[in-house]
């Protein structure tokens, strides 16, 4: 039996988003974590960045080290698109707290593919496309919206980034920050490898 929200944790989700979290049900422990759902069984996934549209550092203010959504098709196929936390290193470097998207970016409209845009909460001040990126996705905030203007896709952000920095404090998700498989060196099975 799929784990069902309370009613307040209901409403908690109906005030985070508009978007129906039926399908996720499945996949979500039933009680929240200051303001997120952390997953049942956390999602790991690793592979080399690729460049996206650019949008995260020059318009949106969070870069993102874009992964193709189409190339985790069997780590991703229980999930809906929204917007995620959990925990991230580049090329096997500090495990970082990580906010990331999952899904065609409904508010530009312009995806015709899924993709996986984790933020690491962290200033590396430089770009590392075609770094090996290891990520666990450990918790769930809200579905993906089409915002009514950019300003507002950016406030929500915002709110994402600050949640993200709070929940993944929480016990939690705390013991996911060490994870063997965020620090083994040449995993395989990584579908975009050349």
């Amino acid at each position: 039996m799929s784990p069902t929200p309370t009613s307040n944790e209901q409403q908690s989700f109906d005030n985070n988003s508009s978007t129906d979290i039926e399908p996720m049900h499945s996949f979500l422990k039933s009680k929240s974590v200051k303001s997120t759902w952390p997953l049942i069984k956390p999602i790991f996934i690793h592979g080399k960045v690729t460049k996206g549209f650019g949008r995260g550092s020059s318009l949106l203010g969070m870069p993102t080290a874009n992964l193709p959504a189409d190339d985790y098709n069997d780590e991703l196929c229980h999930i809906d698109t929204g917007v995620f936390i959990g925990w991230a290193n580049v090329s096997g470097g500090p495990v970082y707290k990580t906010v990331l998207g999952i899904g065609d970016n409904p508010h530009f409209g312009d995806s015709k593919h899924r993709t996986i845009e984790p933020h690491l909460l962290h200033d590396f001040g430089r770009d590392f496309y075609g770094e090996e990126l290891k990520l666990v996705i450990t918790g769930y905030i809200r579905g993906y919206d089409k915002f009514e203007s950019l300003e507002h896709l950016k406030q929500a952000m915002n709110n994402d980034k600050l949640i993200a920095i709070e929940a993944l404090e929480e016990e939690e998700y705390q013991p996911y920050r060490n994870l063997e498989v965020l620090f083994q060196q040449n995993i395989q099975n990584n579908k975009n490898e050349t």
